[in-house]
């Protein structure tokens, strides 16, 4: 039983770094089952179809960035904590905008149950990160923690379409996440 776990933690994983690596287009199950050296078998015991793959892979995304997320919690509450907070998922999106666009933009998954709940988790995770910081009322964190996911999500936009024609868009995009996180830091001095 452990050894099939495995191999769905594998094919998984992997996913992910081809996703990641190559796009969505270069991802499916024949490329995990060649990568892996097992059967397509194997995989379609995992994942019933491509569907599912992508599915599994954009679920998987939302726990990586929770956990990201989860990680600034020990910060002391304050500015430092909102900071981490905010820079935490830009930093995700900035560094993984494949993964994060699969989660949050893609098309196909749009109406997939599963991948609803796990992006809502992972925007619950991102205000519980932001309200932890007790820099803002609630009604205040709700805003800033849409703000935030609204800027993550455009820069997620420009690095997968190639805004402004730069392929990717590094600079743009960080100069987006600074103007974020510059915005974030005088708000919380200001408020502290």
């Amino acid at each position: 039983m452990r050894a099939r776990a495995s191999n769905r933690e594998s094919a998984l994983s992997l996913a992910v770094r081809i996703l990641e690596q190559e796009g969505v287009d270069r991802l499916s199950l024949n490329r995990l089952s060649e990568d892996m050296g097992v059967t397509i078998r194997t995989i379609y015991y995992h994942f019933e179809n491509r569907g599912t793959l992508l599915k599994c892979v954009a679920v998987e995304g939302a726990r990586q960035l929770i956990n990201s997320l989860d990680l600034t919690l020990s910060w002391p509450p304050g500015g430092a904590r909102l900071d981490s907070a905010a820079s935490a998922y830009l930093d995700f999106v900035r560094l993984r905008p494949r993964l994060y666009w699969l989660l949050c933009g893609n098309r196909g998954l749009l109406d997939d149950p599963a991948v609803r709940m796990a992006e809502a988790a992972a925007f619950d995770a991102l205000r519980s990160a932001l309200a932890s910081s007790e820099v803002f009322e609630a009604g205040q964190v709700d805003s800033l923690a849409s703000a935030i996911w609204t800027i993550g999500s455009g820069m997620a936009a420009s690095i997968n379409m190639g805004f402004g024609g730069q392929s990717p868009p590094h600079r743009s995009v960080v100069a987006i996440q600074r103007g974020a996180q510059l915005l974030l830091s005088q708000i919380s001095t200001n408020k502290e």
